[in-house]
């Protein structure tokens, strides 16, 4: 198993957008990707396969992954070194904002 950040930007419909964030023990890319959408609800096959295509896959020692920490968390250098470490961890963050 294999630690991953999944990371899920949608704006869609104007009115508002989210940002999902989903770190995850997982075989591979496809499981952490199917583990971000139980995580999040995402239950009816056609949600599903829709939000699937936007979900960005990063291993959890990445630079980019420690940019994408950064733009949600102040100190996203304890975060990246908490979800590196060697003990199982989860993260799971989803931010919305309504425009309307």
């Amino acid at each position: 198993m294999k630690k991953y950040i999944t990371y899920l930007n949608c704006g869609a419909t104007g009115e508002g957008c989210f940002d999902e964030i989903n770190v995850c023990l997982a075989k591979n890319k496809e499981e952490s990707i199917e583990k971000h959408l139980d995580r999040f609800n995402y239950k009816i096959e056609s949600d599903r396969n829709y939000f699937k295509v936007g979900i960005i896959v990063l291993n959890v020692k990445s630079l980019e992954a420690k940019g994408l920490l950064s733009r949600f968390f102040v100190d996203e250098n304890q975060i990246y070194h908490i979800i590196n470490d060697k003990t199982p961890v989860e993260l799971y963050f989803r931010f919305y904002v309504n425009n309307s």
